[in-house]
């Protein structure tokens, strides 16, 4: 039989998978929509590793990682990856817009709830079948 204890640590596990796949999903489409003029930008991107602290849970994605300098303006990628989100006005070559890590963030956020209870399901089916 399964203990609470048990339980606990497998749904834990869900709720990992389900954050780490919601980050690979949410940068997917923000390397998809971010504006790719010199690719510093794109190439800043991280993903990182779900922590966990206490009973918090955390992960860690988005750009401006990795001390990339733009080529054709010599600024570092620290100092502009936040106007280039921001800035609404400035002209990007569809698909690629302003908000390219803001938009698919809260489309995933909208579903978050049903995402990370499927995940949860799908490792207590995995270890205890159905």
């Amino acid at each position: 039989a399964m203990s609470f204890y048990d339980a606990a640590v497998v749904m834990l596990e869900g709720l990992i998978n389900g954050l780490e796949e919601g980050a690979d999903e949410i940068m997917a489409e923000a390397d998809f929509l971010i504006p790719k003029d010199t690719l510093t930008a794109l190439n800043s991107h991280r993903t990182g590793e779900v922590m966990q602290e206490g009973d918090e849970l955390s992960i860690e994605f988005g750009y401006g990682f990795g001390g990339g300098i733009n080529p054709k303006y010599g600024h570092p990628i620290t100092e502009y990856i936040v106007p280039l989100h921001e800035i609404l006005t400035a002209n990007h070559e569809a698909p690629t817009q302003a908000k390219f890590l803001e938009k698919p963030l809260m489309a995933w956020a909208s579903t978050a709830e049903e995402k990370l209870g499927f995940e949860i399901k799908a490792e207590l089916f995995k270890r205890y079948g159905g």
